[in-house]
């Protein structure tokens, strides 16, 4: 038998080689998020049916392509026609959803991305980290939804809830220290992860290669490589995997337990030997820790997928060394980061200084309008812009970024609602 999922892999790189400059470290991250967004198939493990949806986050500098990747995921699973969309960061309401009541006095339920799509790119995802108030809730969610694919919100008003299959592909980059803290909200240990820094002649050089994919046609490079996806998906067979006695189609895979012994096996000693005792501080050995089951189940869906893709019977002992290379990586980035943030190896303190700066106006900004709606509950827009042009205590950016970004953002997240009442205007409440 041919190995089917080299094949789809291969005509993937085609296509990566058209669109994204260098950045090849993020192949097979972008690869997985698109072949788990078009998988059906579960597996069972301890006595569980486990949804395989693979999303991924990428940790890099802007501008030095990690976002592309995720482009190019998004427009071949458009082309494919499955219902994609592309997000200019995370916020509760865009993604989750928000609850309406209706005239009759009856709530109902707006779902977000999650529930609306089947791939999201969300070009930026710092408001996932950042740590303050707002952006916890959101966080709790989402690590639910990578666990089970259950979104659940409780709100005043009611209860957001619905189940979905939909992947994400995202990143940021880190805009000063972070604590260890961050590290053990559960983000990263639920979806594929890189990390990678580049020095400024690293940038040049990557735009210099960006130059010349002017060289780059559509016509004959990139869509002979999607026309030829079409052939490929039509000839996927997932029925193989159907143990529904009824018409409701229910597509499953056993794992060997000589594979799982394995690949655990595997991790389990290249955690030991080359990952836990690469950190002296033991809060990092504790972060490191809280990664290795995690990734085992990671390593596990990738092993679903390469079973599935190549019409195996069962998860196999084929499917160790594949997962295991790409978990072994994971690991390696995860060990990275950690030593690059908080054991002492610098950034580039002048540009992260500025951005830390720059993040910390607009976090005191977005706390001082929470205050001012709070205080004078009902004023419209108007009378909001002439009380920050005359009262400047607690506003750190200027009225262009506060009307055009910060106060929708606010509104967006549910913090601020806006209300139009008499004489058509609209009149600001705080939440």
């Amino acid at each position: 038998m041919g190995n089917n999922f080299d094949i789809w892999f291969n005509q993937f790189e085609e296509g990566w080689k058209v669109r994204v400059v260098e950045n090849e470290h993020l192949l097979n991250i972008c690869f997985l998020q698109f072949i788990s967004t078009i998988n059906k198939v579960r597996y069972i493990y301890g006595g569980q049916y486990k949804t395989v949806n693979i999303s991924g986050f990428k940790i890099q500098q802007s501008g030095t392509g990690k976002g592309v990747g995720d482009g190019y995921v998004h427009d071949l699973l458009r082309h494919l026609n499955y219902n994609v969309c592309k997000l200019n960061s995370f916020t509760e309401a865009g993604v989750i959803g928000t609850l309406n009541t209706n005239h009759k006095g009856h709530t109902e339920v707006y779902k977000g991305a999650l529930g609306e799509y089947d791939f999201i790119w969300v070009d930026e995802a710092r408001n996932l980290i950042v740590g303050n108030q707002w952006s916890q809730g959101l966080l709790e969610v989402i690590n639910g939804y990578l666990d089970d694919g259950r979104i659940f919100k409780r709100l005043a008003k009611g209860e957001i809830k619905y189940w979905s299959n939909c992947n994400f592909g995202t990143g940021t980059f880190f805009f000063g220290k972070l604590k260890p803290t961050v590290l053990t909200t559960g983000l990263f240990q639920r979806a594929l992860f890189s990390y990678k820094t580049y020095t400024k002649q690293d940038i040049i050089r990557i735009s210099k290669k960006y130059d010349e994919l002017a060289f780059k046609n559509y016509i004959t490079d990139l869509l002979p490589v999607f026309k030829t996806f079409e052939e490929l998906k039509n000839n996927l067979n997932f029925d193989k995997y159907n143990v529904s006695k009824t018409e409701h189609k229910n597509y499953i895979i056993k794992m060997d337990i000589e594979a799982s012994r394995k690949f655990g096996e595997l991790v389990d000693n290249y955690f030991n030997k080359e990952i836990f005792n690469q950190v002296s501080d033991n809060r990092l050995k504790d972060i490191l820790t809280s990664f290795l089951i995690r990734y085992k189940e990671l390593g596990h869906k990738i092993m679903c997928l390469y079973s599935v893709w190549n019409q195996y019977d069962s998860i196999n002992l084929d499917s160790v060394d594949y997962a295991f290379n790409v978990i072994k990586q994971q690991l390696n980035y995860v060990l990275e980061f950690i030593s690059e943030v908080f054991e002492g190896k610098s950034f580039d303190n002048e540009d992260l200084g500025r951005e830390d700066i720059k993040q910390k106006k607009i976090i005191t900004t977005k706390q001082t309008i929470v205050t001012i709606i709070k205080n004078n509950p009902g004023m419209i827009k108007t009378e909001f812009r002439n009380y920050i042009q005359k009262n400047k205590r607690g506003i750190k950016v200027g009225e262009l970024q506060i009307i055009g970004k910060l106060l929708p953002q606010l509104i967006d997240d549910n913090i601020i609602r806006e209300e139009t009442e008499e004489h058509n205007r609209t009149h600001l409440y705080l939440n």
